[in-house]
């Protein structure tokens, strides 16, 4: 088969492809063989009629279509590995030729990817969240830990927010105990909002001794079978006796306590630790915002209109992965909109809007990779490769030998070289904290080693 490629306008390639006159009789020959095995004529055994029997029977000419029918994608496929056309969808086919004894000709146009501009990739910014820890954010840290380590001391002022109080509670609906809501000897901490919305607010300016009631809308067993209360609850009396108020006198940062609270002799090798903690974490949520950042910044450049044909591949691979997830959990795609209160307009716009996204990256990382002359190494790729057979539980020699054959191969690559794209944005854009002071960032890579954000702070 040969095949070669004209350039149209709007982003569309017209192949001609030529198969000889002996590979597609092969072809139909071949059909004729497998019409054999299926056809059914009086006596003759199955798989035994004659292959001249078939073609009177069936028509050659029908089986001719056949064989053009269903071999065109796989021309078409080849005809693309040749020329090396980056198309993304067929967009008409012409059939010049299909006598068996003469050359098939056909002639395909077909939408290739376009290329989109990035101008002004080279002075992006991005704003994250700065990974250094504030004093304030060490501090509460540890008056968390101080708290752990807190010991209540009764007063005989009334009580105020944080306090913590030995209290009863009693809960009626008719003169009957609702014993779920019902406690005694319950120590409360005023502030903490999760027992009944009034009762912080009842509890603030208490002493020990007073009795507080109040009506609020509960629910109990019996009430979550009834419609009614689903909508909110009946209403139920809250009686709370007020036993002790005391409140919780934290240690004092010291040596002594650091010690007893960690493994550190200090309080300033605590400290040390505890910022250092923030620290990785804040860094690895400002990692993850750069690269969602960079990511949103380059596709923000690119401002041609985004093909359907991407859009709806995206989509099409998007809504099977999800389905399939569902499926592993045995919950139907309809139960899910539901369960989640969304209409199926909303969802599928939703997944559309992000499949635009998603081809809108793609195509500015491809012109990156070109712009900058990002390159794959042939290990690279056989990396890549690997990692494909080891999850399909294939042999390398197999799993390349697919790929090369379906064109998949140029795939791989592409993969490979937009991520590599990416890493190049994330480290020479420019980064900057909230109030927009430059500052430096690590980025760990794959294999491990730790690539840092150029600087471009002031001495």
């Amino acid at each position: 088969m040969q095949a070669t490629a004209e350039t149209l306008d709007g982003n569309r390639v017209k192949l001609s492809i030529k198969v000889d006159s002996e590979t597609f009789s092969g072809s139909l020959d071949q059909a004729l063989k497998q019409a054999a095995k299926t056809i059914r004529l009086p006596g003759f055994r199955p798989g035994k009629v004659p292959t001249k029997l078939v073609e009177a029977r069936v028509g050659r000419e029908v089986l001719r279509e056949e064989v053009i029918r269903d071999s065109l994608p796989d021309y078409i496929r080849e005809a693309v590995i040749q020329t090396g056309v980056d198309a993304i969808a067929t967009e008409k086919v012409d059939v010049i030729s299909s006598n068996d004894s003469i050359d098939l000709e056909v002639d395909v146009i077909v939408e290739t990817r376009p290329k989109v501009s990035i101008a002004g990739y080279q002075g992006l910014s991005v704003k994250i969240t700065s990974p250094i820890p504030t004093d304030a954010e060490i501090d509460e840290e540890i008056n968390r830990l101080r708290n752990q380590f807190g010991k209540l001391n009764p007063v005989s002022r009334p009580a105020s927010q944080g306090d913590n109080i030995a209290i009863n509670i009693k809960a009626t609906r008719n003169g009957e105990t609702l014993d779920a809501y019902s406690v005694e000897d319950f120590v409360y901490e005023i502030g903490m909002n999760n027992v009944f919305p009034e009762l912080d607010e009842k509890l603030e300016g208490s002493k020990s001794g007073d009795i507080l009631k109040f009506n609020t809308s509960i629910e109990d067993e019996e009430d979550e079978q009834d419609e009614e209360d689903e909508q909110g609850g009946q209403e139920a009396t809250i009686e709370v006796l007020v036993k002790e108020v005391s409140e919780k006198v934290l240690p004092e940062p010291s040596d002594e306590w650091a010690a007893e609270a960690s493994e550190f002799d200090t309080f300033e090798q605590l400290r040390q630790d505890v910022s250092n903690r923030i620290a990785q974490n804040k860094s690895n949520r400002a990692v993850q915002e750069l690269r969602l950042g960079v990511a949103n910044a380059i596709s923000e450049l690119v401002t041609e209109e985004i093909p359907n044909a991407l859009v709806s591949q995206e989509m099409g691979s998007r809504l099977h992965d999800f389905q399939h997830r569902l499926e592993t959990q045995g919950v139907p795609l309809e139960l899910y909109l539901q369960a989640t209160g969304q209409s199926p307009e909303a969802f599928f716009e939703a997944m559309k809007q992000a499949s635009i996204g998603t081809v809108r990256l793609d195509l500015a990382l491809r012109t990156l990779s070109e712009l900058e002359d990002i390159q794959v190494s042939e290990d690279e790729i056989r990396k890549r490769i690997e990692l494909l057979a080891e999850s399909s539980d294939a042999s390398y020699e197999a799993t390349k030998d697919n790929l090369e054959k379906s064109g998949m191969i140029d795939l791989v690559t592409w993969e490979i070289r937009k991520t590599k794209a990416l890493d190049w944005l994330e480290e020479n854009v420019e980064v900057l904290d909230e109030s927009g002071l430059p500052i430096e960032i690590s980025i760990p890579r794959e294999s491990g080693e730790i690539i840092a954000g150029s600087s471009r702070g002031t001495d």
